[in-house]
């Protein structure tokens, strides 16, 4: 990605969160059941660090915390990050939130025992998406898990004829992402069961897609849940 593009990508998000145009303030249900099933049960929590990348508000960091795992996120948007801290701190929790890329974390190799993706690299361009796969996998243990949950081909907001900027599909007309900033990845099954070949071992994956029948009708939502080992 050459430094324009990478301007964009972290600018695009500073404006989304600087304007308030994406407010989660609770965490999802897959990341609750990610972590919840596959932390390692032989330690107090407390030692189980647990990273997020693309941590937005700290919707999901505030339930880890809360849960009292060792918590970790990054986020490439400043304002993000600064109201994290304020939303945990309100909260009583403590969690070390720092601005940073996905391509390039600022931390040890295998340093943590999960590293969570809700929703955050499946809006990185290329070639910061690929390194930031690489990066997941290199901060994590040797037995740790990744939750990785892209956005699906199958989603109806997945137009072949929509401008497509560095691997992202921009400028959607179409579905429920029609109408946000946000520019997309839309992994199919060969695609990504290719990206994770080497160095992961496949836990889980679903395809999750919900119909809309009303309005607008038969209007698909198709998410990816896959969950992996390093090995």
């Amino acid at each position: 990605m050459n430094l324009e593009t990478k301007g964009n990508h972290e600018a695009r998000w500073e404006r989304i969160f600087t304007a308030r145009r994406y407010e989660t303030h609770y965490p999802f249900e897959i990341v609750i059941r990610f972590v919840l099933r596959h932390y390692p049960r032989d330690r107090e929590r407390r030692s189980v660090k647990i990273l997020e990348i693309g941590c937005g508000l700290g919707n999901n960091l505030r339930f880890i915390a809360g849960e009292g795992f060792d918590t970790y996120g990054v986020d490439v948007s400043p304002t993000a990050v600064e109201r994290a801290r304020v939303l945990l701190a309100a909260d009583g929790q403590g969690a070390n939130i720092s601005v940073a890329c996905a391509g390039n974390l600022p931390f040890a190799d295998e340093s943590f025992d999960m590293v969570v993706d809700r929703g955050a690299l499946t809006c990185i361009p290329d070639p910061v998406y690929d390194a930031s796969l690489l990066e997941a996998r290199r901060v994590l243990k040797v037995g740790g898990h990744f939750l990785f949950t892209p956005f699906a081909e199958s989603h109806s907001s997945n137009g072949i004829d929509n401008p497509v900027m560095d691997g992202l599909t921009d400028q959607i007309q179409a579905g429920s992402l029609f109408g946000n900033d946000r520019a997309i990845r839309f992994l199919g099954f060969n695609e990504i069961r290719s990206q994770f070949r080497s160095g992961w071992a496949w836990r889980a994956l679903q395809l999750i897609e919900t119909t809309e029948f009303l309005e607008p009708a038969r209007t698909v939502n198709a998410r990816w849940h896959a969950i992996l080992e390093k090995v």
